[in-house]
């Protein structure tokens, strides 16, 4: 098994050190799990959103292990009051959303000399990454229908169309055609504004046999412009996309030689200097292409499901070394891996609208490698491809002692969903895909298709 590292930071701040966290419902770490990990090293602080509507539950539990303010987000002089009456000395988020809300609190305290990047503005990282030499793919924000059938009779196709502040892949367009542009821009229902577009980044394969084409590498840093004092990283994979850029999972720890992800870890801390993120906890998608060394997206929370892949595989709490690194505190990373892990994220296919028949729970946990199911939607719930990664409809997590044993246990459990779940199309007609798990498999297959 593959060894990157017990966190142990070098100093502990305890309860001097005040930390405000923006939290939601779609946090990659929950409230409780965030106030266990704090314990020794800050005074700890929730600010929630109250325009958010269906969080109740999540309020109460966060008000149960730490004091919890509700504040409008959209009324940043009240946040910032918020944060002030709880002596924060700095605030941070495990969500994407609330990033730039989070920087701005900082700045606005003082506390953060070592995060400068423009959070919610996916369109600006791109800019300043071919700016730096770091990227060399196209993008445009369009203002009018002309000027992006412009841009992509310029760069050709595939071509991404998706939100400048988006998250988990919800409304990502992958176009194949002029003619599937045209469809687009003709639907009733799409509108430009906060949308922007780039080239889509070619692969250059998979770089583990089963595995998806890109990676994301984590890195906690302690730093500010004037120095790093403390970085620490590792690569996550997981397997391939479900139409279009729909995340399946994490899989931990990674296959790669050491030397490939010393070249992966170091790109990554290129791109987070050349984007001013110097402190903090960072989430980057890396793809290698034809011309080099691509990013896909730069997030400045630890990715989604990672804290307990790291958990599950090593016992060790990934949570803390974020928090210790938005504090500025140096901290090192030791992850010894005791077993893989994968939280499989089971998406459903791209025509479907609506589940008919859901597999056995029962069934699905007696699965080999199956440790915990967090979730298995009813038949009767509707879906759709535009809601991104967290329009799962099941998630299960697996281990194995191996990456073989573990790709095995990820096509079985793969297989029993997809023959366990039933779907209908907008128009109640069955909708049968077997297309990813083909991909999976290892397959060359179009099998999707809609029956009747």
């Amino acid at each position: 098994m593959s060894s990157l590292p017990s966190i142990s930071p070098t100093a502990s701040y305890g309860e001097a050190a005040r930390l405000v966290v923006l939290i939601g419902h779609q946090s990659s770490v929950s409230p409780a799990d965030l106030a266990l990990s704090s314990a020794g090293l800050a005074g700890l602080s929730f600010l929630a959103d109250s325009g958010q509507t269906g969080e109740e539950l999540l309020w109460q539990i966060a008000r149960g292990v730490a004091p919890t303010t509700l504040v409008d987000f959209t009324d940043f002089p009240a946040c910032l009051a918020a944060v002030r009456r709880a002596g924060a000395t700095a605030v941070t988020t495990f969500m994407d959303r609330w990033c730039a809300l989070a920087a701005r609190l900082n700045e606005a305290l003082g506390a953060d000399a070592g995060n400068r990047v423009p959070w919610g503005r996916k369109d600006q990282h791109r800019r300043i990454l071919r700016e730096a030499g770091l990227s060399k793919i196209r993008s445009l924000v369009p203002t009018d229908r002309a000027e992006l059938t412009g841009f992509a009779d310029t760069v050709g196709f595939p071509l991404i169309v998706k939100p400048v502040d988006g998250f988990a892949s919800r409304n990502t367009w992958l176009l194949e055609s002029r003619h599937e542009l045209e469809q687009l821009l003709d639907a009733p229902d799409f509108d430009l504004t906060g949308l922007y577009a780039e080239e889509f980044i070619r692969s250059c394969g998979p770089m583990v046999p089963g595995m998806a084409d890109y990676v994301s590498v984590e890195v906690f840093r302690s730093g500010s412009a004037a120095g790093p004092i403390g970085s620490t990283s590792f690569i996550t994979h997981r397997p391939p996309q479900a139409w279009p850029c729909r995340e399946t999972g994490p899989i931990l720890p990674s296959p790669l030689p050491a030397e490939r992800q010393r070249e992966l870890i170091g790109f990554t801390n290129q791109v987070l200097d050349a984007l001013g993120g110097y402190r903090g906890m960072y989430h980057v998608e890396v793809k290698p292409s034809p011309t080099g060394l691509e990013v896909i997206e730069v997030n400045g929370r630890i990715g989604g499901y990672i804290t307990k892949a790291v958990h599950y595989g090593t016992g060790h709490d990934l949570a803390r070394l974020g928090l210790a690194s938005v504090l500025g505190q140096a901290s090192t990373l030791q992850l010894d891996w005791q077993q893989c892990v994968c939280a499989l994220l089971f998406q459903a296919p791209a025509g479907a609208r609506r589940i008919v028949q859901s597999p056995s729970r029962r069934e699905l946990r007696r699965l080999p490698g199956v440790i915990a199911i967090e979730s298995v939607s009813a038949a009767g719930a509707e879906v759709h491809w535009r809601t991104g990664t967290l329009g799962l409809v099941a998630s299960v997590w697996l281990t194995a002692d191996d990456h073989d044993e573990l790709h095995r246990r990820i096509v079985g459990v793969s297989e029993f969903l997809t023959d366990g779940f039933g779907y209908v199309d907008a128009d109640d007609r069955p909708v049968r895909d077997r297309s990813w798990l083909d991909q999976l498999i290892g397959q060359d297959s179009n099998d999707s298709e809609v029956i009747g």
